[in-house]
């Protein structure tokens, strides 16, 4: 059930509808603000603004009907504007990253690291409020619903439009995450930390951070239909994630850094990703260890975030590619 906002005749606006529109109009302010202040060209991000939001929206929608194919006619039906259903918040970056790319291939702009770099605040920014978004939808809640009335409320818990059992709020909890990437990130591009296209490095393996534990807790979570185990957010995060341990660590070597160093990264990363494993696979098997379930899968998120940065730490300071 979704909350209505106001009604013109027969066109109805949901309060979810309104704040994704708002998140995408203050993703693009942040991002004019970054890009515009270091020297970006005014047509290409006129140009970007557009191709950014239907390719985000598009391919966001078109992973979702892959995974929920049952509720739409075909995959027309699910791009249609208004038409029913969710998304997945994987389909917004990879959108705007082929936005880019796009703008590269035809030759508007050619520094596509600078675009991604300025783009990761905004991104988050972003994220944020379109989580938010979930608050009037009833989507992205708990597994298992609270009781306890000390917790029924934000940002513990919430319940869906309309009343209901009170679910972990992950949403809220994912918002809030986001909003702390968006200062963080903020914080490097304005530090200008490590090369062009860091920032945006950076951005991918926070955000694959969040997702890997933000998503497991959602009892509306999307998944491939070759796998029902692992969602699509977390499968996509950690191939993020490990794509950027495999640019730090060629950077590494190519700089002379230490190997024993490498190893001990590769080590510890691996190490996270079997600690978000059997934790995942722990509290599908026993819905009732979920606190110490994401407690460790939390442990092994931070390992992987940790490890990946920590790859990079001896050469980081150099600019030169």
């Amino acid at each position: 059930m979704r909350e209505v906002a106001f009604c013109f005749g027969r066109v109805t606006l949901y309060w979810d509808t309104l704040l994704i529109a708002l998140a995408c109009a203050a993703g693009f302010l942040a991002l004019w603000g970054t890009y515009g202040a270091n020297g970006g060209k005014k047509r290409a991000f006129w140009l970007l603004v557009p191709l950014g939001l239907v390719l985000s929206l598009a391919v966001a929608r078109t992973i979702f009907w892959y995974c929920h194919s049952e509720q739409f006619s075909s995959l027309a039906a699910a791009l249609v504007p208004g038409s029913s259903g969710g998304f997945c918040l994987s389909g917004v970056v990879i959108g705007f990253v082929l936005a880019a790319l796009l703008l590269r291939l035809a030759g508007l702009e050619k520094d596509t690291a600078l675009l991604l770099d300025c783009a990761s605040p905004a991104l988050a920014l972003c994220l944020a409020l379109v989580r938010l978004s979930s608050l009037f939808s009833g989507g992205c809640r708990g597994k298992v619903p609270i009781t306890d009335p000390r917790f029924c409320r934000l940002p513990f818990a919430a319940a869906a439009p309309g009343g209901g059992e009170y679910r972990f709020a992950s949403f809220f909890v994912g918002a809030l995450l986001f909003l702390v990437l968006f200062a963080v990130l903020t914080l490097l591009f304005v530090r200008r930390w490590g090369r062009r296209g860091d920032v945006f490095l950076a951005f991918l393996v926070l955000y694959s951070a969040v997702e890997l534990v933000i998503d497991s807790t959602r009892n509306d979570a999307s998944y491939f239909t070759f796998n029902a185990f692992i969602s699509v957010a977390q499968i996509l995060g950690a191939a993020a994630m490990l794509g950027v341990l495999v640019v730090f660590s060629r950077r590494s070597i190519r700089s002379g850094g230490p190997k024993l160093h490498r190893v001990l990264c590769w080590v510890a990363w691996f190490l996270g990703a079997a600690i978000a494993g059997v934790s995942e696979y722990l509290v599908q098997r026993h819905g009732n260890w979920q606190l110490g379930c994401y407690t460790l899968m939390t442990i092994g998120a931070l390992i992987l975030v940790f490890a990946t940065f920590a790859v990079y730490r001896p050469v980081c300071g150099e600019k030169t590619e």
